[in-house]
């Protein structure tokens, strides 16, 4: 995916913006994503929004088996 996407975090019921990033980049914010997941023992989920607010991808540990769901 080309172009700047957005990170966002949600433990607490609303989505947070944590950092923007370039397109590229996807692949190393997804594992990094799924390391913090494990560490805090699934308590928060993420997901990456284009600027325009569209979802490409979501990690939610709340669904079997964990792992991103691509839009």
């Amino acid at each position: 995916m080309r172009g700047p996407l957005d990170l966002q975090m949600n433990r607490a019921g609303s989505w947070l913006h944590v950092c923007g990033f370039d397109g590229p980049k996807l692949d190393a914010v997804k594992n990094a994503c799924e390391e913090l997941v494990l560490a805090t023992g699934g308590k928060v989920s993420f997901k990456v929004t284009t600027i325009g607010g569209g979802t490409v991808a979501l990690l939610d540990p709340r669904r079997e088996p964990v792992g991103w769901s691509d839009r």
